[in-house]
């Protein structure tokens, strides 16, 4: 769709009277998911650790009724990281892909590891000979590592320092004990590291331990930037990848609380950032990539502990809050502590009381735009299907294939009407529909289907246009639509069990929906007229006109392409075979752009987050087999990847795949 045509078809936008539900649009509500960690061997997966950069990592301790141990969680797979010896292990970090970690192990005495490619190594200590008692062995504790994991910081006793001092180990060399930067220090901690390892940040304490300063190490060199002076005592948590954000706590004066701070080292400033209404005090615990969002714990006026989101913008927000105000339904969950969050800002990880009424683990999504994602690695995969009534899958990574499995074969009497995540556990499933209304579920693993039940029966009048999660518990629901009537219902699905219903009203049926997701429900007339109907927490908020195409533009796919939690079109032109987005607020066109213009043999075979960047992608499949994947980033095409041949036997599966 050429820039012309797109702002005409936007001046041409009508208020299309049909859709208006009440008289105030509300915007439509931005995606977002909260899910548990899981549990292993009798333990919870608790976030005491942090995330992986790409989000797509986490580590803490399995904590529960058995010794604790420190995991991975990985695309919804917890992997045991073992003890070292020891009784107990925790891990504190993860680097930026997720493929080292690092913590301690501990019991008598407690040492520092590094755990890749499923083998856990000790990386020493300090020498401590006049500190250790008996033959007790060096302690060392790891807190932080960088981006490549070949460095790792922390706190380990010392013969200088015997209630610790701050360390840098460099992958192939050996611990550096780092000294202290203020006098009469009795203990000296590294917290956070750098991506290339050169920046770190700690705290140090001052004699008998009651003073904390927080500092800055550049390669070598100290600078106190707070405390311990006048009573202010500040103690690091984080910092950001390029060393310039430190986060962390402050402590104004004597029997004063705590306040979170941020430290920006290129201003030599300090901001606090505030607490939770009614609130007295603050903790920050991560920081982002580039400083631009925070995360940590504070208390609310009934000295209740919440964990809290900060931006710049939005201020200090009480995640819980930010996650209902999305739509997200957080019942039975206290998110009590973030411990880490991703480069981007949008995955936060960390523990509470969950609705196990017990420790949980958990892991939020701000603006999860994955969609038929089987793994749970936040990218999105590709369901097959050939003429024969074989089915496959292929989890995928970007342009690469992770795995592939085959499914079986079904009956031709069976057709896949949809895929979302309809149980809650992070995973895609498979809906169908037989010849006689019968509808039911493959609940998926992977590339394995766990389990299979049946949801019900509706006669062939009733369509399924979508799967999306209407109402925010975190699973899809199912969109029905009467072609009799033109009335369109909602399934609020848990699992495969009904939970309840709704009607959402009728519409005539020279008006189709083209698809549907957490912001809302897409539509078009036959005159060529785009509507979005609002939905949140299972009600249609409102309705807004998007503008008017003319009949050779087709809708290629719904999506999120800036990330942004909104609602994005796919077109293409069938003169030109041009393909663009117009990109939405939830109510309205903001923007279009062109996207690029495909061979008249190539076409959008499913849109989907194949990378996992949080922003939609295109696939492509031509007339010969050839699968590619187009990575965006909003509507540039960032890399064009090849996958393979497939052949001419095998089909996408992208009806509903939400």
């Amino acid at each position: 769709m050429q820039a012309s045509s797109l702002k005409k078809a936007l001046a041409r936008a009508l208020v299309v009277g049909l859709f208006v539900i009440c008289s105030a649009v509300a915007p439509g509500a931005q995606a977002a998911s909260l899910h548990s960690l899981g549990g292993l061997s009798g333990n919870n997966a608790l976030a005491t650790g942090g995330v992986s950069a790409n989000g797509k990592v986490v580590t803490g301790e399995l904590f529960g009724g058995n010794p604790p141990e420190a995991f991975s969680w990985a695309g919804g797979t917890l992997t045991a990281l073992g003890f070292l010896g020891m009784a107990n292990s925790k891990g504190t970090a993860v680097n930026s892909d997720g493929s080292v970690i690092t913590g301690y192990a501990y019991g008598s005495t407690q040492t520092a590891f590094r755990w890749t490619a499923g083998t856990m190594s000790s990386i020493g200590a300090l020498a401590d000979n006049t500190c250790s008692s008996n033959t007790a062995p060096p302690s060392s504790m790891a807190t932080a590592i960088n981006a490549d994991g070949t460095v790792i910081v922390g706190q380990s006793a010392s013969n200088a320092f015997c209630n610790g001092e701050a360390f840098r180990w460099v992958s192939g060399s050996t611990m550096q004990g780092l000294g202290c930067p203020i006098q009469s220090c009795f203990a000296n901690s590294a917290v956070g590291v750098s991506a290339d390892g050169t920046v770190l940040a700690g705290a140090a304490s001052s004699s008998g331990g009651l003073a904390g300063a927080a500092w800055r190490w550049v390669n070598g060199t100290y600078h106190v930037f707070a405390g311990p002076t006048g009573g202010v005592s500040a103690y690091p948590s984080a910092i950001s990848s390029n060393g310039n954000i430190i986060v962390g706590s402050i402590v104004p004066g004597t029997s004063q609380p705590s306040q979170a701070f941020l430290w920006n080292n290129s201003t030599s400033s300090m901001t606090l950032l505030g607490q939770l209404p009614g609130g007295n005090s603050s903790q920050a615990t991560a920081v982002n990539a580039d400083g631009s969002v925070v995360v940590g714990y504070g208390y609310d006026s009934t000295e209740h502990q919440q964990g809290w989101i900060w931006t710049a913008t939005t201020g200090m927000q009480s995640l819980s809050a930010v996650l209902t105000g999305l739509g997200v339904n957080i019942s039975g969950w206290a998110l009590a502590t973030p411990s880490g969050v991703s480069a981007d800002g949008k995955i936060i990880v960390g523990y509470g009381t969950g609705p196990c009424n017990c420790s949980e683990g958990f892991i939020v999504n701000l603006s999860p735009t994955q969609t038929h994602d089987f793994n749970d690695d936040l990218n999105s995969d590709i369901l097959w299907e050939n003429t024969s009534g074989n089915l496959a899958v292929w989890l995928m990574n970007g342009g690469a294939i992770l795995q592939s499995a085959g499914l079986g074969a079904v009956p031709g009497s069976f057709s896949i009407i949809g895929q979302h995540d309809f149980d809650g556990d992070g995973k895609a499933d498979i809906l169908w529909r037989d010849s006689s209304g019968n509808v039911s579920m493959w609940f998926m693993n992977g590339a394995a289907v766990s389990s299979a039940a049946g949801v019900g029966n509706l006669t062939s009048n009733w369509t399924l246009y979508g799967t999306g999660d209407l109402n925010g518990d975190g699973m899809g629901d199912l969109l029905w639509r009467d072609s009799n009537t033109g009335t369109v219902a909602v399934w609020f699905m848990n699992g495969a069990s009904v939970a309840s219903t709704a009607i959402f009203g009728a519409v005539p049926n020279n008006w189709t929906i083209l698809g549907d997701g957490n912001s809302g429900i897409l539509w078009r007339d036959t005159a060529g007229d785009i509507a979005l109907w609002g939905v949140q927490n299972g009600q249609v908020t409102g309705s807004s006109s998007l503008g008017n195409v003319t009949s050779n533009f087709v809708v290629q796919g719904v999506g999120d392409f800036k990330g942004d939690g909104n609602i994005d079109i796919l077109w293409r032109d069938t003169n030109s075979n041009a393909l663009s987005i117009w990109f939405t607020n939830g109510t309205q066109v903001t923007s279009a752009a062109v996207v690029g213009t495909l061979p008249s043999n190539w076409n959008v075979a499913q849109v989907g987050d194949y990378n996992g960047d949080g922003k939609s992608d295109i696939l492509l499949l031509d007339s010969a087999g050839d699968l590619a994947v187009w990575l965006m980033n909003g509507a540039t095409v960032s890399s064009a990847l090849g996958i393979g041949n497939v052949g001419t036997t095998w089909q996408v599966q992208n009806l509903n795949a939400n």
